[in-house]
């Protein structure tokens, strides 16, 4: 037999073991096109438009509605009102209610004229890179354009010597402040949220074979031997895994904070209580397939969700700027509302007033999937118990 007929055997072979199992041939052949559209339902806008954007006037004269009416006509910038004092919009930057914040100062169209020095301050969201930069953009060209129709204003219609105006141009002054980022540090906006990425995936690997490997091993008796039911087993599968995760954590916020010198404003004891409920979310549902499944399909599944979810959460593109389908598939997943909940409290120093919307849904997918897990297990010792 020639040595190509030997390797077209091995293959014929290899096609067929593929094709035989299901689950592997699907995510093999199909799970990388599946996975594409969703990522292009992610990416459905090739641009950031309507950032949601607040201005706080403090001069109300005709110059700065025209200013305010310059920022409403930008497609990238959306005016969400107007606020009364800076601590309003401090607080609505800080629950990303507003992205974009815009501060006319008092007497701002009498010291124009007379050409005295007066700023218009734009207040950025530093916290995701991707506003920052588009956001910023957007109020450079409508300073841009503001600086020219000013002129142009002041020479055509005023009869202004080019000089006079000249001065009072020079006298407006465009300034932007970036929120929680001053540097533009994309390690400031990226490293903490790859790396809880990363022990999404670690901890839900670990746990994906807990049950599914005792199950495969016929290992399961023991339980019924000692009298344990599903309330002791679960807490006892889950705990470990549990504890190990809020160390890894633990040591990668202090290497982060104290090695790499990334920003931490919040409080711990509400980081870590936030923590905790994202852990057992997770651990909960690696649980609660390695229930259903095989010890190799439960790592296959549960990979498969915890791969593109860091995408998904809106964590850097933006939520707002995927389709509906892609989005609500971003609200299902625990790791979304742990990144959003994680963010306000390390970079905003946000407490509980912002975060606990975010506790809440990642509270409820907990119970949710401890009491799947819950039934699988007293399920599977019932199904063992009388089998023997």
């Amino acid at each position: 037999m020639s040595v190509l007929t030997r390797l077209s055997g091995i293959i014929y072979a290899e096609i067929l073991s593929l094709l035989r199992n299901r689950t592997q041939a699907f995510i093999f052949l199909a799970m990388p096109f599946v996975i594409f559209l969703f990522l292009a339902g992610i990416y459905h806008e090739p641009v950031i438009n309507h950032i949601p954007t607040v201005i706080l006037d403090l001069d109300h004269s005709q110059k700065s509605r025209e200013i305010i009416n310059a920022y409403a006509a930008n497609p990238v910038l959306e005016i969400k009102g107007l606020v009364s004092n800076r601590n309003d919009m401090e607080s609505l930057l800080k629950a990303e209610d507003a992205r974009v914040g815009i501060i006319i100062p008092e007497n701002f169209e009498s010291a124009m004229t007379r050409g005295e020095a007066v700023g218009i301050m734009t207040v950025i969201d530093g916290s995701n890179m991707v506003f920052t930069n588009t956001s910023g953009s957007a109020v450079a060209e409508v300073a841009s354009r503001l600086a020219a129709e000013l002129k142009v204003n002041l020479i055509s219609s005023k009869g202004l010597l080019t000089e006079k105006a000249e001065r009072i141009i020079r006298a407006v002054q465009f300034t932007v402040s970036s929120r929680y980022n001053p540097t533009y540090n994309y390690a400031f906006f990226l490293l903490f949220g790859l790396g809880i990425n990363i022990l999404q995936q670690t901890c839900l690997l670990g746990i994906s074979t807990s049950l599914s490997g005792e199950k495969s091993q016929n290992t399961w008796w023991h339980y019924g031997f000692n009298n344990c039911s599903g309330v002791l087993i679960l807490p006892g599968k889950l705990l470990p895994y549990l504890l190990i995760a809020l160390l890894q954590f633990a040591l990668l916020m202090l290497l982060g904070s104290q090695w790499l010198g990334l920003p931490f404003r919040g409080s711990l004891l509400l980081l870590f209580l936030s923590t905790i409920i994202f852990l057992v979310a997770v651990t909960s549902f690696g649980l609660m397939v390695s229930a259903l499944t095989s010890p190799v399909n439960s790592i296959r599944y549960t990979m498969v969700m915890a791969m593109p979810s860091f995408v998904f959460s809106g964590y850097t593109w933006p939520a707002e700027a995927m389709n509906p389908l892609a989005k609500a598939i971003g609200q299902c997943l625990p790791l979304t509302w742990y990144l959003k909940s994680f963010q306000a409290i390390s970079m905003k120093g946000a407490g509980w007033e912002i975060v606990w919307p975010y506790l809440a849904c990642l509270t409820v997918m907990a119970a949710v999937f401890l009491a799947i897990a819950l039934y699988l297990v007293n399920k599977l010792n019932r199904s063992v118990y009388d089998g023997g």
